[in-house]
């Protein structure tokens, strides 16, 4: 018997929109008891303890014949220590504390699962918006303090930057890989660039898009300007809300997306720094040796979550999945220049799909955004 993470109680999340996981297995109605492997599987291991954010909790058996079935409507769930069942397969409080949660069908216990309830993370901006979501592409710039020909390509994307025709239109993420002796250089920054970049500098990558690097395109703002405009489309197939809190040394990321169509999804999140000093070889000018947008962390626990974001299941068309990830800080980090990029994944056959992206400052709030 093991287990992964769940949770459980209460009839008010169905008003809250609590559900059980969209993946995995059909329930199975019968009244008889399957034997086999139980596994607890749980959709989320942090909330808020408002008496309606929720996780939900789900119980599959593999039987004799590997064949997976969910008996999660068979199962009772329990807090660890505490002898009354949970009134349904979703968990909310209103109590801050570690849970651990377990359940039984038939003679089978499974193994414990742990959920934090964790007070002072921000909650969700109301949304007062309506109509199609508004998308993003994410655009990356692989550069370094000591590229002297890098200077050209941060003048243009200031430029960029400052037309309202574009500003809105992507997320900047500035990796410092040039160089391990960059201020602003981190290991996911290199992890990144040595994946999509050209290996030539400067460059300009698109989503999850390996460079096709020729030597003006980088230079060439009308050139990034069509770019922008072949990868935007009209309207985002996900959309996505989130806030940022800083508590106890963790950046606790709380978001929301929401699906207009059927399909699965991944979550990623990276985190970035402005005001990073570094005098840049080939300056023409002072402001370039203040560096923006630098890329810090890409969290996640393999390389794959890095960076097309771990996986939050499949979603039918108008539902949404809440998700919140608790970030360790670096020392180093000066908070109130910080800021944590969300983006939206899918699979596209052997490859991932950027669906969408915003971007929310530490201390700050996203509301969907709409076209």
């Amino acid at each position: 018997m093991k287990s992964k993470f769940l949770f459980l109680m209460a009839a008010l999340c169905a008003l809250a929109g609590c559900r059980g996981q969209a993946d995995g297995p059909a329930d199975d109605q019968s009244d008889a008891i399957i034997e086999g492997a139980v596994e607890l599987l749980c959709d989320r291991d942090i909330i808020i303890p408002n008496g309606s954010d929720c996780a939900n909790l789900r119980l599959i058996v593999t039987d004799a014949n590997g064949i997976v079935h969910d008996v999660t409507n068979g199962a009772e769930f329990f807090i660890s220590g505490e002898s009354e069942a949970l009134a349904s397969s979703a968990f909310t409080t209103t109590t801050p504390a570690d849970y651990e949660l377990y359940a039984i069908y038939g003679m089978s216990v499974s193994e414990k699962v742990k959920v934090s309830a964790i007070e002072g993370i921000a909650e969700l901006p109301e949304n007062k918006g309506d109509g199609e979501f508004a998308h993003r592409i994410l655009l990356i710039q692989h550069t370094g303090h000591l590229c002297p020909a890098c200077p050209r390509v941060i003048s243009v994307l200031k430029t960029l930057s400052e037309d309202p025709d574009y500003a809105s239109r992507y997320c900047h993420v500035a990796s410092h890989s040039y160089h391990n002796t960059d201020p602003a250089f981190s290991i996911s920054a290199q992890n990144l660039s040595a994946t999509v970049c050209s290996g030539y500098y400067p460059d300009i990558t698109y989503n999850y898009n390996v460079s096709t690097w020729y030597s003006m395109e980088p230079n060439d703002l009308e050139g990034i300007k069509r770019r922008i405009d072949e990868l935007q489309n009209p309207y985002a197939a996900v959309g996505i809300t989130a806030t940022v809190t800083h508590k106890d040394g963790k950046l606790y990321v709380n978001s929301e997306i929401k699906s207009v169509v059927n399909n699965e999804f991944r979550l990623a999140y990276w985190v970035l720094e402005d005001g990073i000093y570094a005098k840049q070889e080939g300056a023409t000018a002072a402001w370039q040796n203040t560096h923006d947008n630098t890329l810090q962390l890409m969290y996640g626990s393999s390389f794959l979550n890095q960076l097309y974001g771990e996986s939050v299941g499949t979603l039918r068309a108008g539902e949404s999945v809440k998700r919140i990830v608790a970030i360790d800080c670096n020392e180093d980090w000066v908070l109130e220049n910080c800021k944590v990029v969300i983006m939206v994944s899918s699979p596209l056959g052997d490859e991932f799909e950027m669906e969408n992206a915003i971007v929310c400052p530490v201390g700050g709030s996203v509301a969907y955004e709409y076209q």
